[in-house]
């Protein structure tokens, strides 16, 4: 089946329109770039990206979600960012958004997510999306996981690189990219892309320009990083999927949107 944009809107989450077409884009014509393999997702919420991710299984490849749902966390700081950003967090919550869309469960494990590499082998994983703990030592552990997973030419994605209130991510990520080898392909507003294999044929088959956005290259560690934008009249439609408190003016601009949406 094809996963519309409106499947995913009955899911409650944030992916914005342009991380579903860049997804779509790797797990499709990146797939010349990073070969075969399996798909990993560290972090999976209610299932917005795991829906999407599961769309784009060829033979032989296998899905792997890994969460702690509703179980505790074994850290203060962990326990606090569940209560606050994911309550009513279940992992009968994800598999109900997930089966009304897809016939059949991707493999579900329920456990701290740098224990990932104790279900999936090494080097088997083409695409792999960390969205798991915004905390800067576990991500850390994520990071760790997410280069053991990877093929040589898979790609990782970061959600939350830049956003002021996840500073753990933007550390332990950039960390990485200055002391690990990791490379930068593509920045959207809310995730980076890199692999640990070589960026640039990524890089020169990205489009540059599509419905969704716009691009420039920038020179990164080295190397070439592109940089999208929203395109111009997608940038008010993007407002629906911000939380509302980090939109400045959010009344006035969420009424902008719904005038624009009429015409």
């Amino acid at each position: 089946m094809t996963v519309t944009d409106d499947d995913l809107d009955s899911i409650p989450g944030w992916f914005d329109p342009m991380d579903r077409e860049l997804f779509r884009w790797f797990l499709t014509a990146g797939r010349a770039a990073s070969g075969a393999g399996n798909i990993a997702e560290l972090g999976a919420y209610m299932g917005q990206s795991a829906v999407l991710l599961g769309d784009h299984l060829e033979d032989g490849e296998e899905l792997t979600v890994i969460d702690l749902f509703e179980a505790q966390a074994d850290d203060a700081g962990n326990l606090e960012e569940n209560a606050v950003s994911y309550p009513g967090l279940s992992r009968q919550g994800f598999e109900a958004n997930y089966t009304r869309i897809h016939a059949h469960l991707p493999r579900v494990v329920q456990d701290f997510s740098e224990r990932i590499v104790d279900h999936v082998a090494e080097g088997s994983v083409r695409f792999v999306h960390i969205d798991a703990s915004h905390l800067y030592d576990q991500v850390v552990g994520d990071i760790k996981a997410a280069k053991t997973l990877l093929s040589e030419a898979g790609v990782v994605a970061f959600d939350d690189y830049r956003a002021t209130h996840t500073p753990g991510v933007a550390a332990a990520v950039w960390e990485a990219v200055a002391s690990d080898g990791l490379h930068p392909i593509v920045l959207s507003s809310k995730k980076l892309y890199a692999t640990w294999g070589d960026p640039a044929p990524y890089v020169r088959a990205i489009p540059r320009q599509t419905s969704r956005w716009t691009s420039e290259i920038q020179s990164v560690a080295g190397a070439d990083l592109l940089v999208l934008s929203p395109a111009h009249h997608e940038t008010y439609r993007w407002i629906r999927y911000l939380p509302p408190a980090t939109v400045p003016h959010a009344k006035r601009a969420r009424a902008r949107l719904a005038s624009w949406t009429k015409r």
